[in-house]
């Protein structure tokens, strides 16, 4: 389903994040909001186990590691 700005849902995080991002929009006295079904993102299959670790760092705030990781598997390019 597209919506008219073009978006989709599936770029929305999912539900669990969007559901507390709604109670902190509430608590801040923040307008109401028109909300859509689907209003938040869903999987679209599964995730190698790789990405997936990557996913839950991110969510710790560890997304750091991430760019560790990669930073060791870089490739050296003759020029």
């Amino acid at each position: 389903m597209q919506r008219g700005n073009g978006v989709t849902p599936c770029v929305f995080a999912e539900e669990e994040y969007m559901e507390r991002a709604l109670q902190i929009w509430r608590e801040e006295g923040l307008p109401t909001l028109k909300l859509r079904e689907p209003w938040y993102g869903y999987m679209l299959g599964p995730w190698p186990s790789e990405l997936e670790h990557e996913a839950e760092l991110a969510v710790k705030g560890d997304y750091y590691e991430t760019g560790r990781k990669l930073g060791e598997q870089k490739i050296k390019i003759d020029s």
